[in-house]
C-alpha cells in the first residue's frame, strides 16, 4: 500500500450553473470554460414520464421533480436555504471535449427539458419593456439567450446529447424553438406512441416531460390565467431560474477512468429503476470497450 495516493476522481459540490460550466481548472489542456454532455450507449433511454393522477405507482419522476422544485422555491422566498438533487457521476473520454454521464442522466436531462420550456416562455414576451429579476434588467429575448447559452447550447450543438435516436431529435428541437407556439405539442416531434392522461398526449417520455413542463410553468406562473404570460408572471420566472441555476446543487463526481465511474455507477443505483444482471453485464463490457478504445 503506497503511502500517498492520489484518488482517481474529483468530487465538489456546485449550483446548476457550475455543473453546466466546467471550468479551466477542472479540464486540464483546455483554453477555453468548455462544457458539453453525451450519454454513452451504457445508459438506459431517457424514462421519465409525468405520471397518472391520484395513481402513485406510475412513473411521474417529471412531475415529481418539477412539483418539488417549485415547491423549495416558493417557501424559500429569500433565498437561504438549498436544494440538493443528488450526485452526478461523469467521466473524461480523452480527446473528446463533452463529458459522459454514467450517472444522472435521468436528472440533467429533465432539467434541460424544463430550461427549454421556460426559455419558450420567455420568447412569447414582444413588449419592449425590459424584465428584471431583482438583480439585473434586460429584454425578454436577452434572458432567454442567457438560459440557451448557459444551459441549452455547446457550440451550435445541443449541450446535451441523448442515447437514442428519437430523443437527440426531440431535444434538438427543444433547443432551437424560437418564437412563439401557443403549444408546443404542434412544434415537438412526438417520437412515440406511450399516452399519457396528466398531459393528455401520446408520445416519447422526453416529448410527454416537456409537455407536462409546459403545462405546469404555465398553470403557475400564468396567475390572470389568461394564456399570455405578462411582465409581472415573467419576472417570478426568472426568480425561479435563479433558483434553478443558483440553489439546486448537485454532486459532480468526475473522473478519467470509466471503470472506476461504473463502479461508482452500480453502488449508487438505489433508487430508480434497478439494474438486472444483464445490465450490469453489458455495461461491464462496454466500460471495458472504452478502456480499449474499441
Amino acid at each position: 500500500m503506497p503511502h500517498t495516493y492520489e484518488p482517481k476522481l474529483t468530487t465538489s459540490a456546485v449550483p446548476l450553473a457550475d455543473l453546466f460550466n466546467y471550468t479551466d481548472s477542472e479540464k486540464e489542456g483546455k483554453g477555453n470554460s468548455d462544457f458539453g454532455f453525451d450519454i454513452p450507449s451504457i445508459q438506459r433511454d431517457f424514462s421519465w414520464l409525468p405520471g397518472v393522477e391520484n395513481d402513485e405507482s406510475k412513473n411521474d419522476s417529471s412531475w415529481r421533480l418539477i412539483k418539488d422544485l417549485l415547491e423549495f422555491h416558493e417557501r424559500d422566498p429569500e433565498g437561504a436555504d438549498t436544494y440538493f438533487l443528488g450526485t452526478v457521476i461523469l467521466f473524461e473520454q480523452k480527446g473528446e471535449d463533452r463529458l459522459q454521464i454514467m450517472d444522472g442522466q435521468q436528472r440533467i436531462t429533465a432539467l434541460v427539458c424544463l430550461l427549454s420550456m421556460m426559455r419558450h416562455l420567455l420568447l412569447q414576451f414582444t413588449d419592449e419593456e425590459k424584465l428584471s429579476d431583482d438583480h439585473e434588467e434586460q429584454e425578454a429575448f436577452d434572458w432567454a439567450e442567457e438560459i440557451k447559452v448557459d444551459f441549452l447550447q455547446y457550440r451550435n450543438q445541443p449541450a446535451l446529447t441523448p442515447k437514442s435516436e428519437k430523443d437527440r431529435k426531440t431535444m434538438g428541437e427543444l433547443i432551437s424553438i424560437s418564437g412563439y407556439h401557443a403549444n408546443p405539442e404542434a412544434h415537438l416531434s412526438k417520437q412515440g406512441v406511450s399516452y399519457n392522461t396528466r398531459v393528455e398526449a401520446s408520445g416519447s417520455p422526453l416529448y410527454l416531460s416537456a409537455l407536462l413542463f409546459w403545462k405546469e410553468l404555465r398553470e403557475h406562473f400564468d396567475i390572470n390565467k389568461n394564456g399570455v404570460m405578462d411582465k409581472t408572471e415573467l419576472e417570478s420566472l426568472l426568480r425561479f431560474f435563479n433558483t434553478l441555476r443558483y440553489r439546486v446543487i448537485v454532486n459532480r463526481t468526475t473522473t478519467q477512468d470509466i471503470g472506476l465511474a461504473y463502479r461508482m455507477f452500480v453502488t449508487a443505483n438505489t433508487r430508480g429503476m434497478p439494474l438486472n444482471n444483464f445490465d450490469i453485464f453489458r455495461g461491464l463490457i462496454i466500460a471495458r470497450g472504452y478502456q480499449l478504445r474499441i
